[in-house]
């Protein structure tokens, strides 16, 4: 099965290379979204849970990005353990997890449970950054002649011609990656371990 997610979070990490261990590095979790799929491609199960904030406030950037107000998650959102859980039901069933720059995902992500006591699910899971494999499908130029690692969006556009819309909201990212990722698949444009 595969399991794919996504999310939104209340800033950036101040270093992208710490550990998930490092909790206040990493940034607060304001929206997840995740969809499980069997072999087959069919949806079984998903989550999209808007993140009540627990003693922190969101900032005016990520309301801009991610379009998402205090009010709003106070009002519409869960309580964090609530998504963690659903998330880490979802993760005992998967095969391979599959997320648009895994590392940020999962350090993120990661952090939270470990705020919480929990132990972060995807430790042992075999985990595939889209970013990461469709650099060389995508090929956008980049500094010392390497290429640069492509955005979602850049993917999206490469493999489909057209953008998708609602960029930087949780569950439209998670479904942009879902469709990209298949039809890499089938383009034999990246493989499976």
């Amino acid at each position: 099965m595969y399991l794919f997610f996504d999310l939104s979070a209340n800033g950036k990490p101040k270093s992208y290379k710490a550990p998930m261990s490092d909790t206040f590095n990493w940034p607060r979790v304001v929206h997840l979204a995740w969809l499980l799929y069997d072999g087959e491609r069919n949806l079984l199960r998903s989550g999209n849970h808007l993140i009540r904030p627990e003693g922190f406030e969101i900032s005016p950037e990520t309301e801009q990005a991610h379009h998402l107000s205090q009010e709003t998650l106070l009002e519409q959102g869960v309580p964090l353990s609530e998504a963690l859980e659903s998330f880490q039901d979802a993760a005992r069933d998967a095969e391979y997890v599959i997320a648009h720059n895994m590392t940020f995902q999962e350090n993120t992500l990661g952090a939270e449970y470990l705020r919480k006591g929990m132990r972060p699910p995807l430790e042992h899971a075999e985990k595939y950054c889209l970013m990461r494999e469709a650099t060389w499908f995508c090929k956008l130029p980049g500094p010392g002649g390497r290429y640069k690692w492509p955005r979602l969006q850049d993917i999206h556009q490469k493999i489909f011609g057209k953008r998708y819309a609602n960029q930087g909201e949780a569950l439209a990212d998670v479904s942009a990656c879902t469709v990209c990722f298949f039809a890499l698949l089938d383009l034999e444009a990246i493989e499976l371990f």
